[in-house]
């Protein structure tokens, strides 16, 4: 073989190799784009524990905390006002036990709630004409009816729903997603990226983002970090892209899984636009490390990062203002803050230059 044909052969090896390795290895993510950014304080004077949700329209913030036996806030996006509380702590009809998730269709003005307790998605129509918005329930869904456990719901449109759980049958198994169309199950995925229970316990509850559309999904994981995102057109869920960044390293301890000490942590908190995803991403064996905000497109590939000097802790963005992130942030003295964080459009710009 003459030296040309050598030098040939593992240029082709190198290729082969590279693309095999970035589709079933790990590859920390590379931002062309890494800037510190600043937040713009909205409000100091949150009286919430803990927050579960976040959402935003072109008028409001929701936020989904329970504060005085009412589960979700709302507060003035301009200028950071308290406008009140709404849907009481309860079982009754419109009453949540434990909300657990929140999601707003701007499509429909409406905002949907699970409660994983009662194991019932509501869903509350929106009037935001006045200085307060008007919540009234349009819809709840049950889903104690069905065998298997129902972590998480998402109402999708012409009433289908998204379902993170076990529906589908009797299982021993981990299952992931379930389309539910007209009470039944007509897809599933349950697909993983790993191998073993201890790892697969990664991707219980994962964080998931709908497009506004509500036709594609993004999951991504915390203990480690993968990003996978989905396609839910056709009453079907078909993963269109994974980007594998750092692995999950979870083992048996004390009776449950547990993350090992030297696992590095992924996603945090995902919100998105019909043309990109937005993510809190940790990227650190401290599962605390919450500063950074990093945006994908939806094939998963690294835009930008931005660093702050606070731990964000919830982020939501309206598709028709993306310039502004808001952001619920935590302070040991402070507690809770309300901001945004002003993005600038010709960074996306970059990466296509």
């Amino acid at each position: 073989m003459s030296m040309r044909s050598k030098l040939l052969m593992m240029i082709i090896l190198m290729l082969v190799f590279s693309c095999t390795n970035k589709k079933d290895g790990y590859t920390p993510p590379s931002f062309p784009v890494e800037k510190n950014i600043e937040a713009v304080l909205l409000s100091d004077d949150l009286l919430m524990n803990y927050a579960y949700g976040m959402c935003i329209d072109n008028k409001f913030v929701y936020v989904l905390a329970l504060s005085d036996g009412h589960w979700i806030q709302v507060y003035d996006k301009h200028n950071g006002d308290f406008v009140g509380s709404y849907i009481q702590q309860g079982q009754g009809p419109e009453e949540l036990v434990m909300g657990i998730c929140m999601t707003i269709d701007h499509n429909n003005s409406t905002l949907s709630v699970y409660d994983e307790r009662q194991q019932k998605l509501l869903v509350y129509s929106i009037d935001n004409s006045g200085n307060a918005p008007i919540l009234s329930l349009v819809d709840s869904k049950y889903f104690t009816q069905y065998v298997g456990v129902v972590r998480n719901a998402w109402k999708l449109k012409n009433d289908n729903y998204l379902i993170d759980g076990q529906l589908g049958g009797i299982s021993t198994k981990q299952k992931r997603f379930q389309l539910l169309v007209a009470e039944e199950v007509v897809d599933s995925f349950n697909l993983f990226p790993v191998i073993g229970f201890e790892m697969e316990a990664a991707f219980i509850s994962p964080k998931v983002t709908l497009s506004p559309s509500r036709e594609k999904m993004a999951s991504g994981i915390l203990f480690g970090a993968i990003l996978e995102t989905f396609s839910l057109i056709d009453q079907s869920i078909k993963l269109t892209d994974m980007q594998k960044f750092y692995p999950p390293k979870m083992k048996m301890m004390d009776g449950g899984v547990r993350p090992d000490a030297d696992m590095v942590y992924g996603f945090a908190s995902l919100c998105s636009t019909e043309d990109n995803i937005y993510a809190i991403w940790v990227g650190d064996k401290n599962p605390n490390a919450l500063n950074s905000i990093t945006v994908f497109d939806w094939s998963g590939t690294e835009i930008a990062r931005y660093q702050t000097n606070h731990l964000v802790f919830m982020i939501a963005i309206d598709e028709n203002e993306p310039e502004k992130l808001y952001a619920l942030v935590y302070d040991e003295e402070k507690g809770f803050s309300l901001v945004y964080f002003l993005i600038e459009d010709k960074l996306y710009d970059c990466r296509k230059a």
